[in-house]
Protein backbone atom coordinates (compact mmCIF):
# COMPACT_ATOMS: atom_id res chain seq x y z
CA UNK A 1 0.00 0.00 0.00
CA UNK A 2 1.50 3.31 -0.91
CA UNK A 3 2.30 5.59 2.03
CA UNK A 4 3.69 8.67 0.06
CA UNK A 5 1.85 9.59 -3.18
CA UNK A 6 3.56 12.33 -5.33
CA UNK A 7 2.85 13.44 -8.28
CA UNK A 8 3.20 17.08 -7.94
CA UNK A 9 4.71 19.52 -10.03
CA UNK A 10 4.20 17.85 -13.16
CA UNK A 11 1.25 18.98 -15.98
CA UNK A 12 -1.47 16.44 -14.94
CA UNK A 13 -4.39 16.84 -16.55
CA UNK A 14 -8.36 15.72 -15.64
CA UNK A 15 -10.10 14.89 -12.44
CA UNK A 16 -8.65 12.86 -9.22
CA UNK A 17 -9.82 9.77 -9.79
CA UNK A 18 -12.74 8.52 -6.70
CA UNK A 19 -10.52 6.13 -5.98
CA UNK A 20 -8.45 7.98 -4.20
CA UNK A 21 -10.29 7.05 -1.49
CA UNK A 22 -8.78 3.18 -1.42
CA UNK A 23 -5.75 5.01 -0.06
CA UNK A 24 -6.38 4.19 3.15
CA UNK A 25 -2.83 3.90 4.71
CA UNK A 26 -1.66 7.14 2.40
CA UNK A 27 0.19 9.58 4.72
CA UNK A 28 0.93 12.08 2.31
CA UNK A 29 -0.43 13.10 -1.00
CA UNK A 30 0.59 15.61 -3.23
CA UNK A 31 -1.06 16.20 -6.51
CA UNK A 32 -0.36 20.39 -5.90
CA UNK A 33 0.97 22.22 -9.03
CA UNK A 34 -0.58 20.33 -11.70
CA UNK A 35 -3.74 21.37 -14.48
CA UNK A 36 -6.20 19.16 -12.54
CA UNK A 37 -9.56 20.45 -12.18
CA UNK A 38 -13.09 19.39 -10.96
CA UNK A 39 -14.35 18.60 -7.63
CA UNK A 40 -12.34 17.04 -5.01
CA UNK A 41 -13.92 13.82 -4.34
CA UNK A 42 -15.61 12.84 -1.18
CA UNK A 43 -13.54 9.86 -1.08
CA UNK A 44 -10.76 11.49 0.26
CA UNK A 45 -12.64 11.58 3.97
CA UNK A 46 -11.62 7.20 3.37
CA UNK A 47 -8.02 8.12 3.66
CA UNK A 48 -7.83 7.88 7.46
CA UNK A 49 -4.44 7.61 7.59
CA UNK A 50 -3.58 10.91 5.87
CA UNK A 51 -1.37 13.36 7.30
CA UNK A 52 -0.58 15.97 4.57
CA UNK A 53 -2.92 16.42 1.75
CA UNK A 54 -1.75 18.67 -1.16
CA UNK A 55 -3.84 20.12 -3.71
CA UNK A 56 -2.77 23.59 -4.17
CA UNK A 57 -3.00 25.56 -7.13
CA UNK A 58 0.36 26.66 -8.41
CA UNK A 59 3.04 29.04 -8.03
CA UNK A 60 4.24 28.42 -11.65
CA UNK A 61 4.29 31.59 -14.16
CA UNK A 62 2.28 29.92 -16.74
CA UNK A 63 1.50 26.38 -17.53
CA UNK A 64 -0.01 24.84 -21.25
CA UNK A 65 -2.95 27.28 -22.74
CA UNK A 66 -2.11 29.73 -20.12
CA UNK A 67 -3.17 27.80 -17.11
CA UNK A 68 -2.04 28.78 -13.73
CA UNK A 69 -2.37 25.02 -12.09
CA UNK A 70 -4.46 23.28 -10.61
CA UNK A 71 -8.44 24.47 -10.49
CA UNK A 72 -10.36 22.55 -8.38
CA UNK A 73 -14.04 23.72 -8.43
CA UNK A 74 -17.10 23.09 -5.75
CA UNK A 75 -17.06 23.16 -2.55
CA UNK A 76 -14.78 21.17 0.38
CA UNK A 77 -16.19 18.22 0.87
CA UNK A 78 -17.78 18.13 4.39
CA UNK A 79 -16.17 14.03 4.46
CA UNK A 80 -12.88 15.95 4.85
CA UNK A 81 -13.30 16.19 8.69
CA UNK A 82 -12.85 12.45 9.16
CA UNK A 83 -9.44 12.91 8.62
CA UNK A 84 -8.34 13.02 12.23
CA UNK A 85 -4.59 12.31 11.79
CA UNK A 86 -4.44 14.79 9.22
CA UNK A 87 -1.76 17.68 10.13
CA UNK A 88 -1.45 19.87 7.01
CA UNK A 89 -4.09 20.82 4.30
CA UNK A 90 -3.27 23.08 1.22
CA UNK A 91 -6.30 23.82 -1.04
CA UNK A 92 -5.11 27.56 -1.88
CA UNK A 93 -5.13 29.25 -4.91
CA UNK A 94 -8.32 26.98 -6.59
CA UNK A 95 -11.56 27.85 -7.31
CA UNK A 96 -13.43 26.54 -4.30
CA UNK A 97 -16.47 27.76 -3.10
CA UNK A 98 -19.17 27.81 -0.63
CA UNK A 99 -18.70 27.65 3.09
CA UNK A 100 -15.86 26.76 4.65
CA UNK A 101 -16.82 23.43 6.17
CA UNK A 102 -17.78 23.42 10.10
CA UNK A 103 -16.26 20.01 10.01
CA UNK A 104 -12.54 21.52 9.92
CA UNK A 105 -12.92 21.95 13.12
CA UNK A 106 -13.18 17.99 13.76
CA UNK A 107 -9.22 17.75 12.35
CA UNK A 108 -7.80 18.53 15.75
CA UNK A 109 -4.42 17.81 14.36
CA UNK A 110 -4.19 20.14 12.12
CA UNK A 111 -1.07 22.83 11.65
CA UNK A 112 -1.48 24.15 8.55
CA UNK A 113 -4.72 25.11 6.91
CA UNK A 114 -4.61 27.04 3.62
CA UNK A 115 -7.56 27.63 1.90
CA UNK A 116 -6.50 31.23 0.75
CA UNK A 117 -7.49 32.40 -3.03
CA UNK A 118 -10.33 30.85 -3.57
CA UNK A 119 -14.31 31.62 -3.38
CA UNK A 120 -15.38 30.52 -0.22
CA UNK A 121 -18.22 32.58 1.01
CA UNK A 122 -20.06 33.21 4.59
CA UNK A 123 -18.56 33.61 7.44
CA UNK A 124 -15.30 31.83 9.07
CA UNK A 125 -17.26 29.18 10.95
CA UNK A 126 -16.05 28.62 15.14
CA UNK A 127 -15.44 25.36 14.97
CA UNK A 128 -12.46 25.88 13.79
CA UNK A 129 -11.28 27.69 16.80
CA UNK A 130 -11.04 23.98 18.37
CA UNK A 131 -8.07 23.68 16.05
CA UNK A 132 -5.55 24.03 19.25
CA UNK A 133 -2.63 22.75 17.68
CA UNK A 134 -2.95 25.26 14.51
CA UNK A 135 0.06 27.08 13.68
CA UNK A 136 -1.11 28.57 10.01
CA UNK A 137 -4.38 29.39 9.31
CA UNK A 138 -4.57 31.82 5.72
CA UNK A 139 -8.13 33.08 4.60
CA UNK A 140 -7.41 35.92 2.38
CA UNK A 141 -8.76 36.09 -1.13
CA UNK A 142 -12.14 34.70 -0.73
CA UNK A 143 -15.40 36.03 0.03
CA UNK A 144 -16.02 35.55 3.43
CA UNK A 145 -17.39 38.35 5.58
CA UNK A 146 -18.31 39.12 9.20
CA UNK A 147 -16.02 38.56 12.33
CA UNK A 148 -13.15 36.99 12.96
CA UNK A 149 -14.49 34.50 15.37
CA UNK A 150 -13.57 35.06 18.80
CA UNK A 151 -12.59 30.96 19.16
CA UNK A 152 -10.30 31.76 16.18
CA UNK A 153 -8.39 34.63 18.01
CA UNK A 154 -8.06 32.72 21.24
CA UNK A 155 -5.76 30.79 19.33
CA UNK A 156 -4.12 33.69 17.70
CA UNK A 157 -3.40 35.01 21.40
CA UNK A 158 -2.84 31.81 23.54
CA UNK A 159 -2.07 29.01 21.46
CA UNK A 160 0.18 28.51 18.29
CA UNK A 161 -1.56 30.16 16.40
CA UNK A 162 1.08 32.14 14.82
CA UNK A 163 0.34 33.32 10.87
CA UNK A 164 -3.94 34.54 10.50
CA UNK A 165 -4.52 35.93 7.44
CA UNK A 166 -7.47 37.41 5.72
CA UNK A 167 -9.14 40.29 4.00
CA UNK A 168 -9.37 42.80 6.60
CA UNK A 169 -7.44 45.46 5.35
CA UNK A 170 -9.10 48.93 6.34
CA UNK A 171 -9.56 49.43 1.93
CA UNK A 172 -11.06 45.82 1.49
CA UNK A 173 -12.40 45.30 5.03
CA UNK A 174 -14.69 42.07 4.46
CA UNK A 175 -13.31 40.15 7.83
CA UNK A 176 -13.20 42.30 10.99
CA UNK A 177 -10.25 41.08 12.17
CA UNK A 178 -8.22 42.37 15.59
CA UNK A 179 -5.92 39.37 15.80
CA UNK A 180 -5.24 38.86 11.98
CA UNK A 181 -1.13 39.02 11.48
CA UNK A 182 -2.00 40.01 8.32
CA UNK A 183 -4.93 41.47 6.59
CA UNK A 184 -5.50 42.29 2.96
Amino acid sequence: TAVLVRMDENEFTGELPTEMGLLTACEEFRADENLLSGNIPTEVGLMASLVELRLDGNSKEDGPDGNNGNEFSGTLPTEIGQLGTMQYLYVNENSLNGPIPTELGLCTELIGLHLYVNEFDGEIPTELGALDKLAELYLDGNDLEGEMPAEVCTLAEENELTDLTADCDSGNEKVQCDCCTDCY
